[in-house]
């Protein structure tokens, strides 16, 4: 999958990002590898990135679903959702950051405004 997850994230506006990703076991201790490739992931990045995603985590290690403002592999604030896939050992997350979150919230009030008050 990693020229196609590069793909799947070149076509993502903004810092939305989709990621798939593995368990995996380590010296007795379990974590998980992408499966995609991250959309911020290069050479400046590693060998620190990608690091622990707090909604992978719960994603692929504990094996739950669910959405939440949380920490992503670049120690970045963001809007996450995650589903485990059990039957794969793999978890999957969509993620878009705060930043950017509330700065489309922020345009998207001021244009309604605007809209508002040029009505007659």
């Amino acid at each position: 999958l990693g020229k196609e997850g590069m793909l799947i994230n070149a076509n993502l506006n903004g810092s939305t990002e989709l990621l798939l990703a593995r368990s995996t076991v380590v010296n007795g201790t379990e974590g998980f590898s992408f499966l995609t490739t991250p959309k911020y992931y290069d050479s400046a990045c590693h060998p620190k990135c990608p690091g622990p995603s707090s909604a992978m985590l719960h994603a692929v290690v504990n094996c739950q679903t669910g959405s939440g403002f949380m920490l992503d592999y670049r120690n970045v604030s963001v809007l996450a959702a995650y589903v485990c896939l059990p039957r794969l050992g793999a978890g999957f997350e969509l993620k878009i950051d705060d930043s950017e979150l509330v700065a489309n919230s922020i345009l998207s009030v001021t244009a309604y405004a605007n809209a508002q008050n040029t009505k007659d």
